[in-house]
């Protein structure tokens, strides 16, 4: 697990324990607290699961789409072709 996905996940953890347990401290009826601890904590798990494999498959290595031209080997493909050569240099003085 890298670094990154550690410390958000201490975040959302601790975020859901806030926001389950702070309705609990009100003075409102019993079933009100209960009910708002219980949405509070749904919806912080949603939101801490969702994020996370949203990261997940953001940083997931993936090979480009089309493939470009210095990912195709060319001596398998044309073995005919020559070299490219830097054409700065080519035959001239300086």
């Amino acid at each position: 697990m890298r670094r990154t996905t550690w410390y958000f996940g201490w975040i959302a953890g601790v975020a859901a324990v806030i926001a389950t347990v702070l309705p609990l401290t009100l003075d409102v009826p019993f079933a009100s607290r209960i009910a708002t601890a219980m949405i509070n904590l749904s919806v912080a798990l949603a939101i801490g699961i969702l994020t996370s494999s949203g990261a997940r498959a953001a940083r997931r290595d993936r090979e480009p789409w089309p493939p470009t031209f210095e990912d195709q080997d060319l001596e398998e493909k044309a073995p005919d072709v020559p070299p490219i050569r830097d054409q700065r240099h080519a035959g001239g003085s300086r």
